[in-house]
């Protein structure tokens, strides 16, 4: 697995940094509503071990839905979720059901165990039903396939299935790490950032670097968002992508000085990608972002 780029600075801070520099760090949510009288806001803490004790370890990485209801988070603590106690000293993706203060375990194998390695970077849709992640295990999904990368996973909580979606155009797997992904609120696109270079059919990504995808879960197709005009890989890296509802803007920030004409100002700039504005090189209009 690769580790290099100033992409995985926060995978890096969030992996191995804060658990040393907080043991015991928790979530917390405030809760609009003050006492006239003391004149404080209402805090209440989300990360409630077993039995109302404190979680044993850090908890990090937290989400909430717009409605209040759930949110989602990584955590290292073993002694979250009742009857469960997980000693093997991983990050593992957990929501909590604050209308009736449930906490569950969302990267979980097929069969409901242990994840056999951590996962970070969650994203849940307004709804509560998707949650996506980043994860190095191997056995969430029924294949048990492991390319020793981190791959991006959609848990449907409705239906309790896990399914891999930084796949190669045939579904296998990838030879290169993903990270961060954020989901529309439909559960139909997902964005991320991977090293892999056998994403996306008939393309040639030899660049080395992170590019910005975009997986359309409802066409199970892969598209590459960071591409040059003329559709051709970028020189540097592209990472942290971020979608609108709709599906048709992605923003994301890049070293590439080839996004773009005149970009010579060698740094990191923030760029727009229309996804109904086709590159040059395209001609087929099946290649379009779907409307919705």
């Amino acid at each position: 697995m690769e580790t290099s780029g100033f992409g995985l600075i926060k995978h890096i801070a969030a992996t191995f940094i804060m658990p040393i520099l907080a043991a015991t760090f928790c979530l917390c949510i405030t809760i609009p509503t003050v006492d006239s009288n003391a004149n404080t806001v209402d805090l209440t803490r989300l990360t409630i071990g077993i039995d109302g004790r404190a979680p044993n370890l850090n908890s990090s990485s937290s989400q909430i839905t717009p409605d209040g209801r759930y949110v989602v988070f990584s955590s290292y603590a073993s002694n979250l979720v009742a009857g469960e106690f997980d000693n093997d000293d991983r990050s593992d993706i957990f929501l909590r059901d604050l209308k009736n203060g449930m906490t569950s375990r969302v990267s979980v194998r097929a069969d409901g165990g242990f994840a056999n390695a951590s996962s970070f970077f969650p994203e849940i849709t307004p709804d509560g039903r998707y949650v996506v992640f980043s994860s190095s295990a191997s056995d969430l999904t029924a294949d048990e396939a492991d390319n020793n990368n981190y791959d991006i996973f959609l848990r449907d909580l409705r239906n309790g299935v896990t399914s891999r979606i930084s796949v190669r155009p045939d579904g296998s797997l990838t030879n290169g790490s993903s990270f961060f992904p954020q989901i529309t609120p439909d559960g139909r696109y997902v964005v991320f950032y991977s090293k892999a270079s056998d994403l996306v059919a008939d393309e040639a990504d030899n660049n080395g670097e992170h590019d910005v995808f975009l997986r359309d879960l409802e066409r199970n197709l892969t598209t590459r968002i960071s591409i040059r005009s003329d559709g051709g890989v970028a020189n540097a890296e592209s990472i942290h992508p971020q979608i609108t509802p709709d599906g048709r803007y992605v923003v994301f920030h890049s070293l590439a000085s080839d996004l773009v004409a005149d970009d010579n100002n060698d740094s990191s700039d923030i760029f727009l990608r229309d996804l109904d504005v086709l590159p040059t090189h395209v001609a087929n209009t099946a290649d379009r972002r779907p409307v919705l």
